[in-house]
């Protein structure tokens, strides 16, 4: 997960269900605790395969995300 300041949400990556590998991304609006999926199959935009314990940083500036 990472938290962007200026939006004030939180992007939650991937992780696994049951015994399903996810490539998703919610993200979780805290000011109104609401979340949305913004993409099902992360991997299929360029982001990395279907797996769990991501690593990743978040860079506010340039608004881009380093996995």
């Amino acid at each position: 997960m990472l938290f962007e300041p200026s939006r004030k949400s939180i992007f939650i990556f991937a992780g696994q269900r049951e015994d399903s590998y996810l490539a998703d991304l919610w993200i979780y609006d805290t000011q109104n605790g609401t979340a949305s999926e913004a993409w099902s199959d992360f991997s299929s935009s360029g982001g990395p395969d279907a797996c769990f314990t991501q690593r990743s940083v978040i860079n506010t500036e340039a608004k881009e995300v380093y996995m």
